[in-house]
């Protein structure tokens, strides 16, 4: 049939050879400079969002504070316009 018994004990070990081949060494090499440099781009993408979060917060923040400066200008107007009604109806009341 073939050449090869593949039922034999010999066959099914386990065989580690104890050499490093520079294929193997230029893979690994590669391998771990890819996985630096991903990390670091993750760490310059972080360190870019971190600072986009931050600036979007204090936008927020003003903005917050604009828009309560604008309602308490508004309510200030709506009191005086209120004020001088009440002035108008009471005065044509005593007439």
């Amino acid at each position: 049939m073939s050449d090869c018994d593949c039922n034999s004990k010999e066959d099914k070990k386990w065989h580690l050879e104890k050499k490093v081949t520079i294929g193997h060494l230029f893979t690994t090499v590669t391998v771990a400079v890819g996985v630096l440099m991903y990390m670091g781009k993750i760490e310059t993408t972080l360190s870019l969002h971190t600072f986009q979060i931050n600036h979007l917060e204090f936008e927020r923040q003003e903005s917050d504070k604009k828009i309560e400066s604008q309602f308490n200008k508004i309510e200030s107007f709506l009191t005086r316009i209120e004020d001088k009604l009440d002035r108008k109806v009471d005065k044509a009341n005593r007439q």
